[in-house]
């Protein structure tokens, strides 16, 4: 006798089709609603989006679900269809989170948006709705499986140690906020350990020949400013010509430019703040950038001359832009950055590793950590050691010499 087909019928939300089919709890084997996207509009695809749960009920009795929908898709594609009073403690976790992604999307700043829903929409949702996982089943054990898969699949203890995170605020939200669960279960989880962090980075004389290489190129600014101040990309693309004092002689980081995933568009994000306190910071004007600088301000004006009406006036208050104005695009310098890296007889870097070779040069030539931290801004003094005590090596010279004078040995002699 063939086997009844899965029950299921289509539903709209966000002005997009779904189709809902009722599939058997793992734990309890009653049938529960799991919805899956079409990716089809509304309007005029009534016909298809039948014809799509048709099929996606046929298969499903056959034990094979729909897809799920390919990293790059729209918000819409891969939005949770619970409204707040729908809100229950036997729904999905998959569900759930998806939930608590959109209901917290306008508390959250747009770059701490776009990471949460990269790593909930591509990871977490799709690992647990595979496993119809309810929420007030969930457990300590479960959430442990996720992290040894990805563990695995060769994610590092970083990378899920991210992952953690969100999924223990999520439930401590539906605990205290939602009051959906008793207990939090991702509390009791064995954190991810972090990995030891190795920065590359290069020595004067290679960094001497990486900015001759780039001298020239469309990102040499941004290459330089990050070789000479160690900023992080989105400082060096942030810098605006208010935040040079030539007068003085002081660069000051104040702004940044940044990029995001935003409804599957990427997007820039310009802030008139910095990453946190202490990366707001004033330094001085290094003769050889002072030089750079005034050549790119009298370039811009030449350009903008040149080009007239099609130059885009948007930005005349940024330093890194390119001939006719735009603003450069964070992927667009580190991908120059990189290919040109590769075509160099140098080891291989990433742009941030520029960041790193500051501080290493610095500390080389006996600057300490306490002041490395003030120059690249770091909120506390165990991010600066964490990363760079493993090259101080005058501290560990003197405490060498210390050694060795307190225990001094006499020569020994040879038998006779």
């Amino acid at each position: 006798m063939a086997n009844k087909l899965v029950a299921g019928h289509l539903c709209t939300q966000h002005d997009l089709y779904y189709m809902v089919l009722s599939l058997p709890d793992p734990v309890t084997g009653k049938k529960k609603p799991v919805w899956f996207p079409t990716g089809l509009k509304v309007k005029g695809n009534k016909t298809q989006a039948n014809k799509m749960l048709q099929k996606a009920r046929r298969e499903a009795t056959k034990g094979i679900l729909p897809p799920r929908p390919k990293a790059g898709k729209s918000d819409q594609d891969y939005l949770p269809v619970v409204a707040a009073g729908d809100l229950r403690s036997s729904m999905l976790f998959s569900q759930y989170i998806l939930y608590w992604l959109q209901a917290n999307r306008t508390t959250w700043e747009e770059t701490t948006y776009a990471a949460y829903y990269g790593v909930i929409v591509h990871a977490i949702a799709p690992y647990f709705e595979e496993r119809l996982i309810p929420l007030d089943k969930l457990t300590t054990m479960d959430i442990q499986n996720f992290y040894s898969s990805l563990k695995q699949k060769g994610d590092s203890g970083n990378t899920i140690l991210h992952y953690h995170a969100n999924i223990r605020k999520s439930l401590a939200d539906a605990v205290k906020k939602y009051k959906l669960i008793p207990y939090n279960p991702a509390a009791d989880v064995t954190r991810p350990k972090i990995d030891n962090f190795v920065s590359n980075y290069y020595d004067a004389q290679q960094l001497a020949i990486m900015l001759e290489a780039f001298k020239g190129s469309s990102i040499e600014l941004p290459v330089t400013l990050a070789a000479f101040y160690g900023f992080r990309r989105s400082e060096v693309l942030g810098l605006k010509w208010s935040a040079i004092d030539f007068k003085n002689n002081t660069i000051t980081v104040s702004h940044t430019v940044s990029r995001a995933k935003i409804d599957g568009k990427t997007q820039l994000i310009l802030k008139n703040r910095t990453k946190n306190k202490s990366s707001f910071r004033s330094l001085p004007l290094i003769p050889q950038v002072k030089r750079m600088l005034l050549q790119a301000r009298d370039k811009q004006k030449r350009n903008q001359k040149a080009c007239k009406k099609q130059y885009n006036t948007d930005f005349l208050e940024y330093i890194c832009v390119d001939d006719m104005g735009n603003l450069l695009f964070p992927d667009r310098v580190s991908r120059g950055f990189s290919e040109k890296i590769k075509r160099l007889d140098l080891p291989y870097i990433r742009f941030h590793d520029l960041r790193h070779s500051c501080a290493s040069l610095l500390l080389a030539n006996g600057i300490s950590l306490k002041e490395i931290q003030l120059w690249l801004g770091h909120s506390n003094f165990a991010t600066t050691a964490n990363i760079y005590a493993h090259l101080d090596m005058s501290s560990k010279q003197a405490s060498a010499a210390t050694i060795a004078g307190c225990l001094a040995l006499e020569p020994s002699t040879s038998p006779e």
